[in-house]
């Protein structure tokens, strides 16, 4: 086994704390690895794998950022307050097609199909507040 880093003298201790916990953190996912490869491969994959320098990379891909306008936004709340579209288009002052419109915006942009999964989300992220 190799180096993993290096320190000019006299060390800062400091610097020397930061790369010595980089380190023990990099041994921790290592053996992590080695233990996840263990599990799920039979046992001459995981000789293999783990003597040939393979790197497992888990990704958990982050939820694209949603930019909803005020009105929308409106909606949300008024939905998640179980309103039907004609009190929603009532309290907004606007024609039911137009909730209809807004509705069918934030189902696309919140990837929902539903009320219901529409005003989960929404509560769920802190965008509406529940009434009552």
């Amino acid at each position: 086994m190799g180096a993993e880093d290096y320190l000019s003298k006299p060390p800062n201790p400091v610097l020397l704390r930061a790369r010595i916990g980089a380190s023990l953190e990099k041994k921790r996912l290592r053996d992590q690895q080695r233990e996840l490869v263990r599990k799920f491969a039979t046992a001459e994959v995981a000789e293999e794998l783990l003597t040939s320098g393979f790197e497992l990379v888990i990704r958990f891909p982050l939820a694209a950022s949603v930019t909803l306008t005020a009105r929308e936004l409106e909606v949300l709340q008024l939905l998640a307050e179980g309103l039907s579209n004609k009190e929603m288009a009532r309290a907004l002052g606007v024609a039911p097609r137009t909730i209809n419109f807004h509705l069918d915006n934030l189902y696309s942009k919140l990837s929902v199909s539903s009320r219901t999964e529409a005003a989960i989300y929404a509560l769920r992220r802190g965008w509406v507040r529940k009434t009552g």
